[in-house]
């Protein structure tokens, strides 16, 4: 394998960001990498041989990379988005955020088999001034737990946008 897939990346990486880390965790040779494709919140490192893909890997997971694991969007937190929307809440004074998870029963149309998908959906009670607000997943899942971490991203994303985002105090930000 020559591709490395790396996730939980911030929006904001740009793929000359991860080109220039994984050179480095490579051993710094600049025709290692052959591609960087980033995707939201995710991205697919190409490699030109496997044994650098590898060196990279060991060197970035091991913390052997300067800034390898403290950089802006690499493995940014651990933590699930249940997590860390929790998280947002208590350092921004808002209520506990309040999860509800949709069964959907959804039919395969070339097998005819049926199976149960879940929606979540988060409520934030004391967003600004204009009362509560839902976020929904922006996917099915295929647990209740896998729905309620879609539904926290999906407010996570929300609340990271400004036009997007009422803030509880004029002249307050997230943080």
């Amino acid at each position: 394998v020559k591709i490395l897939y790396v996730r939980n990346l911030m929006l904001t990486t740009t793929e000359e960001h991860l080109r220039e880390l994984f050179t480095q965790a490579c051993g710094g040779g600049c025709d290692c990498i052959e591609r960087v494709k980033k995707i939201r919140d995710y991205a697919f490192v190409h490699f030109r041989e496997r044994s650098d893909a590898i060196t990279a890997m060991e060197k970035i997971d091991a913390g052997g990379v300067r800034g390898g694991n403290n950089i802006p969007g690499y493995l940014r937190d651990k933590k699930p988005h249940t997590e860390l929307l929790d998280d947002l809440c208590a350092r921004n004074g808002l209520c506990t955020p309040s999860y509800q998870v949709q069964s959907h029963e959804l039919l395969d149309t070339v097998t005819g088999a049926k199976s149960n998908w879940f929606l979540g959906r988060v409520t934030l009670a004391n967003v600004g001034n204009s009362g509560p607000r839902q976020y929904s997943a922006f996917r099915f899942t295929q647990t209740t737990e896998e729905a309620r971490v879609a539904a926290a991203e999906s407010a996570l994303l929300q609340l990271a946008q400004p036009a997007a985002t009422v803030l509880p105090d004029p002249g307050q930000a997230f943080v």
